[in-house]
């Protein structure tokens, strides 16, 4: 059973954890933000979400398992990989490193492009890769909370959310 769900901002993050992009960034349209798996819990299976227009600067594409998270943006045409497992915060690229894992879920990044309202992700059967572009911040917050599980604000203190295992 296939499984998504989505939501349509006006107003949606133009980073990621990677810590390369930072901000919020007004959307030029409405943006949807998809997440697609194959049992909804992704437990054993992978989660494939979008993010932005495709076909512009603000696109991204996540591909992610219980081990690893693909990202690629097609501003710049950057790649990221993380080892969920081993780099909890994801702070390490390791796309150059891991070049068997980073293809095969590029490939599954690129598949899930080949549906109808992402296809404009690609040209020639690839990603469309666009100028790099830095993004502003332009000093709004984006709230974005998991109240199933109790979290419906920020801390006072950051670093009370880490456990003392998670940190870097």
């Amino acid at each position: 059973m296939r499984y998504g769900t989505g939501a349509l901002l006006r107003q949606v993050p133009s980073g990621s954890a990677d810590g390369y992009l930072a901000g919020v960034r007004p959307a030029a349209d409405d943006t949807l933000i998809c997440f697609f798996s194959d049992h909804g819990d992704h437990l054993g299976d992978r989660l494939v979400g979008y993010y932005g227009l495709p076909g512009t600067d603000a696109f991204k594409v996540m591909v992610r398992d219980p081990r690893w998270k693909y990202l690629f943006f097609a501003n710049g045409g950057r790649e990221l990989l993380f080892d969920l497992h081993e780099d909890l915060h994801e702070l390490r690229n390791l796309t150059a490193g891991q070049r068997e894992t980073a293809a095969a879920l590029r490939a599954e990044a690129l598949a899930a492009c080949r549906q109808p309202g992402a296809s404009a992700a690609l040209a020639g059967g690839d990603f469309k890769v666009l100028p790099f572009r830095k993004w502003q911040w332009r000093g709004e917050r984006t709230y974005q909370f998991d109240r199933s599980r109790g979290v419906a604000g920020f801390p006072r203190n950051p670093g009370d959310v880490l456990t003392p295992t998670s940190r870097p």
